[in-house]
C-alpha cells in the first residue's frame, strides 16, 4: 500500500568531529555513496558550517538527507526494505510496521536519534492491478481528476501522470518499467506531500503514524475522483466498421464502410451492412469504486524477480 516513504528524524552523526577540527574517522558505513552538495569528499571532514550532503545505499535503495552535522530525512521504497523490490507490495499493518523498523534501523546506522517530534514529509500510495493496461492508459489520456487542474502527461503510450503541487498519481505499465517488455500489470501511484499529505492521512495534522486502513482509504477516496469514459471493444473489421459509422468517422469525405466496400459487389456490400446491423456495441467499463472494495484492498498483484527475468 505503501512504498517511498520521507521521515523527517534528526540523527547527530556520529563520530563527527567538533567545530574547529579538521578530520575525523569516518562516521559512515562502506556501502554507503556519499553525495556533497559543497564539497567534492566529505568522508573524514566535519559537516558543520550548513553544508548539505547525502548518502545512498545502492543495495537498499535508502537515501539519507542532512547538513550541518545531522542527517535530518530519511527516504527509501518500503518493499524494496522489506522485500526486496518494489514490485511487490506492503499488504498490512504488520509489513508496514516492519518496513518502518527496517527504515528506523537503518537511520541508526548513522545517527544517534535526537528527542523531537518526527513525522512524513512524503507518503506514495500504490496498488497493482493485472488489468489489460492499454485500455487503461488510453481510458484515463481523455480523463480529469476533481482534484488535481492539470493536464494528465503523457510520457509513452503505456505510461500517464496527472501532476499536481501536493498530489501525483501515475499510471504505468509495471513490467515495461522494470524490464523493458510490455505486461498486465498497472501500476497506480499517488504521491502526497504538504498539506495534501496532511488532509489525507493525518486529519490536517503533521502524519506522525502510518496506518494502513487510513492510508488505503486515501487511497482509494482519491482514485474514485476519476470517471474513465466507457471505450470500445473492436476485436475484428466490421466491429470496427460499425464502430465508425455511428461515430461518424469520415476521410475525404467518405465513410470507413465506402471506403473498405469500394471494390466488393453489390452482394458482397449487402452482406457486410446487415452484419454491421447485427452487431451490439461492446465497451470496455473501468469503475474504480468496484476495483477498490469500501472493506480493504483487492488480492495483491505482485511482481517477483523470477518474471523480470524470463525472456
Amino acid at each position: 500500500m505503501i512504498d517511498t516513504a520521507t521521515l523527517f528524524h534528526p540523527h547527530q552523526i556520529v563520530g563527527d568531529p567538533s567545530p574547529g577540527q579538521e578530520t575525523a574517522v569516518d562516521p559512515f558505513p562502506a556501502n554507503y555513496r556519499i553525495n556533497n552538495y559543497d564539497a567534492p569528499n566529505i568522508r573524514g571532514h566535519y559537516m558543520g558550517g550548513g553544508k548539505k550532503f547525502n548518502l545512498h545505499d545502492p543495495g537498499t535503495g535508502f537515501n539519507a538527507y542532512g547538513d550541518s552535522g545531522y542527517f535530518k530525512y530519511f527516504s527509501a521504497s518500503l518493499p524494496r526494505l522489506l522485500h526486496g523490490s518494489n514490485g511487490r507490495l506492503i499488504k498490512s499493518q504488520a509489513e508496514l510496521d516492519e518496513a518502518l523498523d527496517l527504515l528506523r534501523q537503518k537511520a541508526a546506522e548513522l545517527g544517534a536519534p535526537q528527542f523531537c517530534d518526527t513525522h512524513f514529509t512524503r507518503v506514495d500510495l500504490v496498488w497493482q492491478f493485472q488489468v489489460d493496461v492499454d485500455a487503461f492508459i488510453r481510458a484515463h489520456r481523455a480523463c480529469r481528476h476533481a482534484r488535481i487542474k492539470s493536464d494528465p502527461v503523457r510520457y509513452e503510450t503505456r505510461s500517464l501522470a496527472f501532476p499536481g503541487s501536493e498530489v501525483r498519481i501515475s499510471f504505468y505499465d509495471k513490467l515495461r518499467e522494470q524490464c523493458g517488455r510490455d505486461g498486465n500489470i498497472l501500476r497506480v501511484e499517488i504521491q502526497l506531500r504538504g498539506r495534501r499529505l496532511m488532509q489525507e492521512l493525518g486529519n490536517g495534522e503533521r502524519v506522525e503514524t502510518l496506518d494502513f486502513d487510513v492510508c488505503y482509504q486515501a487511497y482509494r477516496r482519491i482514485m474514485l475522483g476519476f470517471q474513465p469514459p466507457a471505450l470500445p471493444r473492436v476485436s475484428r473489421i466490421v466491429e470496427l466498421l460499425a464502430l465508425g459509422e455511428r461515430e461518424g468517422w469520415t476521410a475525404g469525405g467518405s465513410s470507413p464502410v465506402e471506403i473498405y466496400a469500394a471494390s466488393m459487389s453489390p452482394g458482397g456490400v449487402r452482406r457486410l451492412r446487415k452484419e454491421m446491423a447485427s452487431i451490439r456495441p461492446s465497451v470496455h467499463q473501468i469503475d474504480w469504486a468496484e476495483l477498490l472494495p469500501a472493506d480493504g484492498p483487492p488480492p495483491p498483484v505482485e511482481l517477483f524477480p523470477e518474471q523480470t527475468s524470463a525472456s
